[in-house]
């Protein structure tokens, strides 16, 4: 199996040519690039997630629940990727659109992404929206270039400031659509995301007939590169820093 890519079209990445320069790979998306197998055949049987059981009652936030969500052998591998599980059903309010960038890979189980563990992938802008914490719903919308990912429905949990989002995603570039798995991990600030992690897994490329996704059973773990994922429109990143820095102080 390959470890090349070369270029589609500015925004999509495929094999045959590898070019890294400086670590940055600004036309690759999450749910595109390199066709291989998964690590240790850690993402298993994702095609089975499984909807919550009693949605509209007693939830937890619990690991349990959060199994159920997906599956147990789908939220081990996101354990060996050492993805963050805030538990607890008291999220904090995440309305609204905040912007993870840089979007750096951390850790991937795409075979010939152990060249790019560090590198640069485009900006990916996460909308949350309806969420209802009687039943810990939200919905997703996120958008990075030319691909969408749409998740109504998905389960929150966290206490506090701190919170998890799993979502179960319909991914569309141009007319190509997949099935995919989208969990953001991290800390509300009054302006922003502190830590943001994010993992993106393919559950189904339904063929994949024009060569734009990764292979099934594969996932990435990206994070926010300088630590901060601005909630938009609120002003200036560097303003959201700051009022950042003032509300960590006003908690020590």
């Amino acid at each position: 199996m390959g470890t090349k890519f070369k270029i589609l079209t500015s925004q999509i990445w495929e094999i045959t040519e590898l070019k890294i320069v400086q670590r940055i790979v600004m036309a690759s998306l999450l749910f595109t690039g390199v066709a291989a197998c998964s690590k240790d055949g850690t993402l298993k049987e994702p095609d089975k997630l499984n909807p919550l059981e009693n949605p509209q009652g007693n939830l937890l936030g619990s690991l349990e629940e959060i199994e159920n969500f997906y599956t147990i052998e789908f939220v081990d591998a996101m354990m060996e990727m050492d993805f963050n599980f805030n538990l607890g059903n008291t999220p904090p309010n995440l309305e609204g659109s905040f912007l993870i960038s840089p979007f750096i890979l951390e850790d991937s189980t795409v075979e010939a992404d152990s060249v790019l563990i560090g590198a640069q992938f485009q900006d990916y802008l996460a909308t949350f929206s309806n969420q209802d914490n009687s039943n810990l719903s939200i919905d997703l919308h996120g958008t990075q270039a030319s691909q969408t990912d749409t998740g109504s429905g998905s389960f929150i949990t966290g206490s506090n400031v701190s919170f998890t989002i799993y979502a179960k995603t319909i991914s569309f570039q141009g007319t190509s659509s997949a099935t995919t798995a989208v969990a953001i991990s991290g800390t509300r600030s009054p302006n922003g995301i502190i830590n943001t992690q994010f993992f993106g897994g393919m559950i189904d490329n339904n063929g994949n007939p024009q060569g734009l996704w990764i292979e099934n059973n594969t996932g990435r773990l990206i994070i926010d590169g300088d630590g901060f994922s601005l909630q938009q429109n609120l002003g200036s990143k560097s303003k959201g820093h700051i009022d950042l820095l003032n509300w960590i102080k006003k908690l020590e």
